[in-house]
């Protein structure tokens, strides 16, 4: 389907999922209580996990070279596969708390570097005033290779953190997850090219299971052109809404480039029928509000990428490709494959 078309269709989609939306809120059935009650895969993947959450982030300063992280891991596993998750600029990743935690529920291991970008002190220049320098961080290569190293010294380290928590931290398919300038991380991550100074840059084409992009930047923006991901590695999960436009100011629709854009084959797309930037941590999704309906909805395309591809779960991965996802969803999420 061409984007324009798809575009066209999740709007009419969306129209249709409001009212859903509004008789759900009339029943006045939470999905924690639903979805339990349901066997089907969209209600597996989009409910808590057997596991209780992490409530508390280990934290590990520099352990192996590695920069400090925040370890999210459930206290009932004694072994659980990795998810590497980069966060927004001018962000830490205990924001991101109801998306991390959820996935602690489903027995996976989220190890989030703290980057440098995210600390406030790091982008203010302090000569007589403060002077914040956040559109040169965000545009500076030196800052975007620390994220990729940060990301990658945590695959390094893995075996390290494990001795020290006691938790068997199984690397074998990691995953990536990464948010907006975290996004970018993961395109780079995946062999991306970018144009820089000194002419085109290509990404690091690592052995991620899988990568899991949440508004990610589009063509015009970090030296990225339409070019950039003829190159990109690896299957990938395209989380976006037509209220994104985020930080960087670029329109919802370029971020739906990191779909239509790569080479054909484990591309997927869960276009959000709303929650403007801030859906993505979990933060917005209040009871009986339509964001509480359209998080959960994402919770179920993200368990399901993550289960396909790092459990390689085949009933997951054919999910994503037939319908049967989408259609025990809230139907606040439009589920594509190409």
């Amino acid at each position: 389907m061409k984007r324009r078309d798809f575009i066209t269709s999740a709007m009419c989609f969306g129209l249709m999922s409001t009212r859903n939306a509004e008789a759900r809120e009339r029943v006045v059935i939470m999905p924690n209580t639903e979805l339990a009650l349901r066997n089907d895969l969209y209600a597996r993947m989009a409910r808590n996990g057997r596991y209780s959450a992490a409530r508390v982030a280990y934290r590990i300063n520099r352990l192996g070279g590695a920069r400090t992280v925040l370890v999210y891991v459930s206290p009932d596993v004694s072994s659980a596969k990795l998810v590497v998750f980069s966060h927004g600029a001018l962000a830490t990743p205990d924001v991101y708390a109801p998306l991390l935690e959820f996935l602690t529920t489903h027995g996976y291991c989220v190890i989030a570097p703290l980057h440098d970008d995210g600390l406030l002190d790091d982008l203010r220049e302090v000569s007589g005033s403060s002077e914040w320098k956040f559109p040169e961080k965000m545009t500076d290569m030196h800052v975007w290779e620390r994220r990729m190293h940060d990301c990658m010294d945590v695959l390094e380290a893995a075996k390290a953190m494990s001795e020290t928590m006691g938790v068997e931290i199984d690397a074998t398919n990691p995953m990536f997850m990464g948010h907006s300038f975290g996004a970018l991380t993961g395109l780079l991550l995946s062999g991306a090219t970018v144009e820089g100074p000194e002419g085109t840059i290509k990404g690091i084409s690592s052995n991620w299971a899988g990568r899991i992009l949440l508004s990610p930047p589009g063509n015009g923006v970090f030296g990225l052109n339409a070019t950039s991901w003829e190159t990109l590695a690896g299957p990938s999960l395209t989380v976006t809404n037509p209220d994104d436009q985020g930080v960087i100011g670029q329109s919802p629709e370029a971020k739906l480039d990191s779909f239509y854009l790569p080479p054909e084959g484990y591309r997927h797309l869960a276009y959000l029928q709303g929650g403007g930037p801030s859906i993505y941590s979990g933060q917005a999704a209040r009871p009986k509000t339509k964001e509480y309906y359209i998080f959960f909805d994402l919770r179920g395309a993200i368990g399901a990428f993550v289960s396909a591809y790092a459990d390689r779960n085949e009933e997951a991965f054919n999910g994503l490709y037939d319908g049967t996802l989408e259609h025990g969803s809230y139907k606040l999420a439009a589920i594509r494959s190409r």
